[in-house]
This record gives structure tokens, sequence and C-alpha cells, in this order.
């Protein structure tokens, strides 16, 4: 295994054009909080990239979903209880629309 991969797109799992030691700071499409984004899901539209597969590695894997809340969402919420409500809202607005 090496010992710096290269490091995938939380959104899809394509490969980014960094390493997983590269710092944050210097690269392109990095989402704190979320990981390594891509070209191609960093210039989406939100709607099209909010629900997918993917471990906590940007792993494609069937059994975990990763969300993107809006930032906004997250800073005109009062509190972590309103907060938790929406983004369980989100997960299930999106499950029903997704059918899955």
């Amino acid at each position: 295994m090496e010992n710096n991969p290269i490091e995938l797109c939380v959104i899809c799992g394509a490969e980014t054009p960094y390493k997983f030691y590269d710092h944050i700071d210097y690269r392109f499409n990095y989402v704190e909080g979320a990981g390594q984004l891509c070209n191609k899901c960093a210039n989406k539209d939100d709607s099209d990239i909010t629900l997918t597969e993917v471990d906590p590695l940007g792993i494609p894997n069937p059994g975990h979903m990763l969300i993107l809340v809006d930032e906004t969402t997250i800073l005109y919420t009062p509190n972590d209880a309103d907060l938790g409500a929406k983004v369980r809202k989100i997960y299930w607005d999106l499950k029903q629309e997704k059918n899955i």
C-alpha cells in the first residue's frame, strides 16, 4: 500500500490531482468537514451532488451516504436541535426522491 495515496473525490470516488498528505491550504475544491472534490463534482449544481453513497474516505460504498448541507442552512439555524431536524428532513426527502 502506498504511503501517500491519491486523494479520491468524496462525491464520486474519482481520483483527484492531490495526494492524501498534501496540505489543504494548497488544494482546490477541498471542503472542510467533507473532504476533497474532483473538478467535475466541485462545479456541479448542489442538487446534483447532495446524495451520494461513499464511505468516510470517499470510496464508493452503497452502505453509506454523504449529504451536503448548504452553509447558510448551518449558519442561520439557531441551535443544534433545529439543525439536526433540518438535516434529517433533507436526508428523508432525498431518500424518497431517489427511491432508495
